[in-house]
């Protein structure tokens, strides 16, 4: 999972159903104990640097290495915990391929690999067009929201 915005660096929140601890280091949590979003901390930090500085910071959080074919009651209970609490996600994951870590082993694009090496490239640049229209759509959403802002200002 990883939370996107432009205060911030794209932020790894870890695997499936993992989170950052205050260390930033990554570990596993139970969906016992992921119960409530705000324990995330960028979340929580984002939040406060909204209160303090009195200004909306957009955000949104993306499911990263999930399955294409099954979507766990973890995952599930995750997702309702963020719409519970008011927290964006994207509707488009990033689903475990394995065209995307062949991109740091033979360098490219996902359209230059080679089909004889990595398997199913058209379903992973299927996917990372998805999450590309989405995100545009997030940004031309906030550019419009703040250029809004700006003239009643």
């Amino acid at each position: 999972m990883l939370i996107v915005g432009p205060a911030l660096p794209a932020v790894p929140v870890g695997r499936r159903d993992w989170r950052l601890d205050n260390a930033e280091a990554a570990r596993p949590v139970t969906s016992q104990s992921q119960n409530e979003p705000e324990g995330f901390p960028r979340v929580k930090l984002i939040r406060q640097q909204e209160k303090a500085f009195s200004k909306r910071i957009p955000y949104a959080v993306l499911f990263t290495r999930t399955s294409a074919a099954l979507k766990p009651l973890t995952l599930r209970h995750i997702q309702d915990q963020l719409v519970k609490h008011g927290v964006r996600a994207f509707e488009t994951q990033i689903h475990e391929r394995d065209a995307y870590p062949a991109l740091f082993s033979f360098g490219g694009t996902l359209s230059s690999l080679n089909p004889a090496e990595v398997r199913n490239i058209e379903a992973a640049v299927i996917n990372a067009r998805a999450f590309a229209g989405e995100l545009v759509a997030m940004l031309r959403e906030v550019a419009q929201n703040t250029t809004q802002t700006a003239q009643v200002a």
